[in-house]
């Protein structure tokens, strides 16, 4: 009898995946809107938050946090908590500058991108480098240098490359992957 109850109870609604949602965010940007965030690339939210960028680049950008409407609460809940915002900025800065349309994780779309244009290796080797020893309050700073050097070939799954940034400070296992995933495997 017991079970019975149980299924009637009406289920707790489930959040959507923020950073599915953040992407699909992301698709829906139009030009001046990229043009905006594009300008912001290598900057933390720190600093862009300090008056260090154009303030409309910002109301764009919060926009795009993904948010959910609760039927329970009958409101609309932010899914990206505020520590995690620099790394939604980051991820938004790179989607404006860097396109869509890789595969796995950063490390084998520097691999890819590099393997289109040779002359680039050593000094994306450097870059990844450095990239890997980062704190998470360098990321802004690597990262776009290197998009900035491999910008005619690299192509980016912003899914992943977000889910692996929001997981950097936990230990060290996504720099490993994206240097053996670069290094796997190249020529």
């Amino acid at each position: 009898m017991s079970d019975d109850l149980s299924l009637t109870r009406t289920a707790e609604p489930i959040a959507p995946d923020p950073v599915a949602l953040f992407v699909v965010n992301l698709r829906g940007l139009k030009r001046n809107e990229r043009a905006l965030l594009a300008r912001c690339l290598g900057r933390p939210l720190g600093r862009a938050l300090e008056g260090g960028v154009d303030p409309q680049s910002l109301r764009v950008f919060f926009a795009l946090l993904p948010r959910w409407y609760d039927p329970t609460r009958l409101r609309q809940i932010l899914l990206a908590p505020a520590r995690q915002q620099p790394t939604y900025f980051l991820v938004a800065t790179l989607y404006a500058s860097v396109p869509e349309g890789g595969q796995g994780s950063f490390g084998a779309s520097l691999r890819r991108a590099v393997h289109a244009q040779p002359r680039l290796q050593a000094s994306v080797d450097a870059a990844l480098t450095a990239l890997v020893r980062a704190s998470a309050y360098e990321l802004p700073l690597h990262l776009s240098r290197i998009a900035r050097r491999t910008n005619k070939t690299l192509r980016l799954d912003y899914e992943q490359l977000l889910t692996d940034l929001l997981a950097w400070d936990n230990g060290r296992h996504v720099a490993r992957r994206w240097s053996r995933d670069y290094y796997a495997n190249s020529e």
